[in-house]
């Protein structure tokens, strides 16, 4: 969060923290998609390329004790970005991820419906 607000050095301020502190206690969706984006996003272009992809999901295998998932990173990376980036620009924007997301949780909203009427 503070590569995207071009804050440098070993310090923030009060209203820093409070600002990081807000953004992290939002319980929105918006705000916690905007979280991870800034996270993942480690040059703070508003841009996810493949290699911070990969990146991230090799970093919570490790931290998770995956080596299954973090022996096929790669592919997981290729497959993520071939689903968020059609036009195969070579980076994700935050809005085609919320996008994304959205759809998927609205298809699985479905889905859970459709067998709890069944």
């Amino acid at each position: 969060m503070y590569r995207r607000r071009h804050i440098h050095g070993d310090s923030i301020n009060k209203a820093q923290l409070k600002d990081f502190w807000d953004q992290i206690s939002d319980q929105s969706f918006d705000s916690r998609l905007r979280t991870v984006f800034d996270m993942v996003d480690k040059d703070a272009d508003g841009r996810i390329t493949e290699e911070e992809i990969k990146e991230i999901i090799c970093l919570s295998a490790t931290t998770n004790k995956l080596s299954n998932i973090q022996q096929q990173t790669e592919e997981y990376a290729a497959l993520i970005v071939e689903e968020l980036d059609p036009e195969e620009t070579g980076f994700i924007m935050v809005m085609v991820a919320a996008s994304f997301i959205g759809a998927l949780v609205y298809a699985i909203a479905a889905v859970c419906s459709m067998s709890v009427q069944n």
